[in-house]
């Protein structure tokens, strides 16, 4: 992950969040990252460690980033990250276009439909 991150301008996090992936992104990655890196994040809180997303923004290991999800949900008002001019969030509605939203509605009436014929 280290030679990822050293390599990359952009990283899209798309991935569950589980023990082993808890806190996947900190310290230690961002201190390899590329200092022009972008990441974003929107798959699920937790993943990410906050304190050191702060960290790496406020040094410049990366240049900026972006969240959809936090751990705890929603994002504290008094959370350090919202104070950076280079962190933008959303409140988990970055899935929340009309075609996402009609596929999820599709989908539920199919569902029902399968259940009750």
């Amino acid at each position: 992950m280290e030679e990822l991150f050293a390599s990359s301008d952009f990283i899209s996090i798309h991935i569950p969040l589980t023990p082993q992936t808890e806190n996947l992104i900190d310290r230690k990655i961002f201190a390899s990252a590329n200092p022009d890196m972008v990441l974003i994040n929107t798959a699920r809180g937790g993943i990410v460690n906050e304190a050191d997303l702060f960290d790496a923004l406020v040094t410049k290991k990366i240049r900026a980033a972006a969240c959809d999800v936090f751990k705890p949900k929603p994002l504290s008002k008094e959370s350090h990250l919202l104070s950076l001019e280079k962190f933008m969030a959303t409140y988990h509605v970055g899935g929340n276009t009309q075609e996402a939203l009609d596929r999820v509605g599709i989908k539920t009436v199919e569902n029902i439909e399968k259940h009750l014929l």
